[in-house]
């Protein structure tokens, strides 16, 4: 259900193309910028009955000793601003972050991993990396913690204690350059949108 309503808010607003994995068969170009949009829900009926426990969450993210900070402001006119205009507007969703960056599309074996939160520490309310690179098809790695500081937390040895819960999207995935990827969880939700870079 909080899949289809991001989804009508983006498609019919924006006019965006989300997508959830399919790739493509065309030879991508080699270098690309990447956009990145965090946002938290707080629409509390989307978390169902469903009880949250910090002993079931991971909190060491892949490559986050050698990530590399993502740098620039994104564009104020592309499809992911508009897209952060369009969340905010009714209320019902907070933007966590927003960033873009450029890179090679290069190989898994040597594609570095990018800060996409908060880079100081686990104390920040959203920490993140997220991985590009190309095989045969292009593809994502999305790691994010998420702490959300009104939940409280579920402890397997002191009962319910008023500390932050923490929450975590963990996915990979195949993806088309130009769409708008959707990585979503019931308290908070990424976009991420890959652009070839023509360099002729």
């Amino acid at each position: 259900m909080y899949v289809t309503r991001i989804a009508l808010i983006l498609v019919l607003s924006l006019g965006l193309s989300l997508q959830a994995g399919a790739a493509s068969t065309t030879k991508p170009p080699d270098r690309y910028e990447v956009e990145v949009l965090i946002f938290q829900n707080y629409l509390d009926y989307l978390e169902g009955q469903e009880l949250w426990t910090q002993d079931t969450v991971d909190k060491k993210l892949p490559g986050i000793d050698q990530a590399r900070d993502s740098g620039a402001q994104p564009d104020p006119n592309s499809d992911l601003s508009k897209a952060a205009e369009a969340l905010e507007a009714g209320g019902d969703y907070l933007i966590l972050t927003h960033r873009r960056w450029e890179q090679e599309a290069e190989p898994r074996s040597t594609a570095k991993w990018m800060r996409v939160g908060n880079p100081n520490s686990f104390e920040s309310d959203l920490i993140g990396t997220m991985r590009f690179y190309q095989g045969r098809y292009l593809h994502i790695e999305l790691e994010l913690l998420f702490r959300d500081r009104s939940v409280a937390m579920v402890s397997s040895t002191a009962g319910v204690v008023a500390l932050p819960q923490v929450y975590r999207i963990s996915e990979h995935r195949r993806i088309r350059s130009l769409e708008v990827n959707y990585f979503d969880h019931p308290k908070f939700g990424a976009l991420v949108q890959v652009t070839p870079i023509q360099t002729w």
